[in-house]
């Protein structure tokens, strides 16, 4: 091999060589850089409730209304749920001579018109009240916006009773905008809908009767005169057949042998040879029956508040009194007993359905678990404040999935001292390192 050969190879393994060592050069450079690279998270306030579902059984003071005879069709003035007195027209009452399946596409079409008639005329109250011009375009969203909801609601599985609500939204939307716009023809729609009525009934009906709750039911003789019961009316669709099964007079003195007898029970039949008008709810308490674990009742009181939400009923809300605990020694059941005072219109009370019960709720600073270290015997996060690094000490509450919930300490400096809350504690969007190598308290950040 001559000199010039040798000088090429030479030249080439230092050229490689050179390469390599740039590389593993830049190679180190990058891990060291990654090493002090930190990742950060901004502290904040969060909540954790501790909830237990379960199937409750909703127990109100019910009252079944009947009229006698077989075959009657019903239409009614008012909505599901109506506050009335013993003169409200609760429904009319009409005879006719059909057999069982025209009986029944007549009645669907009555109900149709019901609804429709009861939103023509709240939204004439409302217009002859309190629409203008000005209001139209809002009428407009409003009416877009229902013919969505009724969409949505149509085809997501949707219960019926809560289509019926959206449509009778958007009836009510529609009648305020024609009245506006003067669209109308010399009736009104409510007269337009009476009369389609009336045109639909007229071949069959023989007879028709407009009932109240003083025709119905016997009054109560005082001192003052005759007395009749007030409440609440819902149709005949509402009945379930559990009206008579559970009363809420049943409940003082419920055990767990009538409690699953009650659960039992099968659904009754009002009457073969009378016709349901509906109910009639004689109080606006309420009360739900809920099983629970038998060691977590013992951590609930009598007489306290407690949320429970009812996820069928678009999530309602309701603060109810715990009442009584029905325990099963035998089992490890518990029956909670709670009740609530208010009877909101839009709740449908369905008798069986699924409730929530928040048994506690903790707030406090939400920290990643990642950030969480020991220094000298205590717990805490490094936070990132002006290019340093300091320690911060927390007192965990609540440890969850990937997180940890850390006490608040009062905002007065004084009452934080003497509830324990160190100097160096953890304060609100302060920046925590959640990975990082080589922390220290006083350690300066490049």
């Amino acid at each position: 091999m001559n000199r010039e050969a040798i000088g090429r190879l030479v030249g080439s393994m230092f050229f490689r060589v050179f390469v390599l060592l740039a590389i593993l050069y830049t190679l180190y450079h990058c891990v060291a850089a990654s090493d002090a690279r930190l990742t950060t998270a901004v502290v904040t306030v969060g909540s954790e409730c501790e909830l237990t579902e379960r199937e409750a059984v909703i127990v109100r003071d019910e009252q079944i209304l009947t009229v006698p005879g077989n075959g009657l069709l019903l239409s009614y003035p008012i909505e599901n749920g109506t506050k009335v007195s013993a003169k409200t027209a609760l429904a009319s009452v009409y005879s006719a001579a059909l057999d069982a399946e025209t009986a029944a596409t007549l009645q669907q079409s009555l109900h149709a018109l019901d609804s429709q008639l009861i939103a023509a005329r709240k939204s004439e109250q409302h217009s002859m009240s309190s629409d203008t011009l000005a209001m139209l375009s809002d009428i407009q969203a409003d009416i877009r916006a229902a013919i969505i909801r009724c969409n949505t609601a149509a085809t997501g599985g949707t219960a019926l009773q809560s289509i019926v609500g959206e449509y009778g939204t958007l009836l009510q939307n529609l009648n305020r905008y024609t009245a506006l716009t003067g669209t109308t023809a010399t009736q009104s729609p409510s007269a337009a809908l009476e009369a389609r009525r009336s045109a639909l009934l007229a071949p069959y009906v023989r007879s028709a009767r407009t009932l109240t709750i003083s025709d119905l039911l016997p009054a109560t003789q005082t001192e003052f005169g005759n007395v009749w019961q007030t409440g609440y009316f819902y149709h005949a669709s509402r009945v379930d057949g559990y009206e008579t099964v559970f009363n809420r007079a049943d409940l003082a003195t419920m055990n767990i042998v009538t409690y699953d007898a009650l659960m039992q029970a099968a659904p009754r039949t009002y009457g073969n040879a009378d016709t349901v008008l509906g109910k009639l709810v004689t109080d606006y308490r309420w009360s739900i029956l809920l099983p629970v674990a038998y060691d977590l009742a013992d951590r609930l009181t009598i007489g306290e508040q407690y949320t429970v939400r009812f996820p069928l009923e678009q999530n309602a809300e309701f603060s109810m009194t715990l009442e009584r605990v029905i325990r099963s020694v035998g089992d490890g059941r518990a029956i909670l007993i709670l009740t609530e005072e208010t009877l909101p219109e839009s709740f449908r009370h369905i008798r069986f359905q699924t409730a929530r019960l928040e048994l506690s709720e903790t707030t406090g600073y939400r920290i990643p678990d990642t950030a969480l270290q020991m220094v000298d015997g205590r717990e805490g996060v490094y936070i990132l404040e002006g290019g340093c690094v300091y320690f911060r000490a927390i007192r965990p509450v609540k440890r969850g999935e990937g997180y940890v919930l850390a006490a608040i300490p009062p905002s007065d400096t004084e009452e934080a001292e003497a509830q324990g809350f160190p100097s160096d504690y953890l304060s609100l969007y302060d920046v925590v390192i959640t990975s990082g190598k080589d922390l220290y308290d006083g350690k300066y950040i490049n």
